[in-house]
């Protein structure tokens, strides 16, 4: 892939580590838009076992190898993991899409992981993905739920408050203070 999509150049590589992932009261969220605006090339890289996360590495240390400017989007679970890689001068974009959170543009080559596993293991195990997809499911509507609760909290207790605000005074003192 990286000998196809991206040329060296002379020059070292730069990171920006960014999120266009996150979890809401409603669920996971992906700022798709960002991805289609910046790129015309994506590879949808299809990921059920999340697998996506060494690849995406890879990938991105091969690019800054090669001197490109990469957007790395993080995991909101795991912010230690890149979970979509944004190269906007190569209009190339390679993003996780999964059970959570799908890809639904147009993509310009989709990959399968569960294809470049080990096949046996994988059908001598289907309950258990089952399983744990289930109860993942489970904890994650859950964690979502109180995060609708704490945005509840939030609003009464701003409601509390809002009406002893002095806005204009705090946006005065906003400006005279420097860093």
């Amino acid at each position: 892939i990286l000998s196809r999509e991206a040329k060296p150049k002379a020059c070292q590589g730069r990171v920006h580590r960014r999120f266009i992932d996150a979890w809401t009261p409603d669920g996971m969220m992906t700022l798709w838009d960002t991805v289609d605006a910046l790129a015309s090339r994506v590879y949808a890289i299809e990921d059920r076992l999340s697998l996506a996360a060494p690849l995406l590495e890879t990938l991105q240390k091969g690019l800054l190898e090669r001197g490109y400017e990469v957007y790395s989007c993080l995991s909101p679970m795991e912010p230690a993991q890149v979970r979509h890689l944004i190269v906007p001068e190569l209009k190339l974009a390679f993003v996780t899409s999964d059970r959570l959170s799908q890809y639904r543009g147009e993509s310009y080559r989709r990959m399968h992981l569960t294809a470049y596993t080990d096949q046996n293991s994988l059908h001598g195990n289907k309950a258990k993905i089952r399983l744990f997809e289930k109860l993942q499911d489970e904890l994650l509507g859950q964690a979502c739920s109180e995060l609708g609760r704490a945005k509840q909290a939030h609003k009464a207790l701003e409601g509390l408050c809002l009406p002893y605000l002095d806005i204009p005074a705090l946006k005065k003192l906003n400006g005279e203070v420097s860093l």
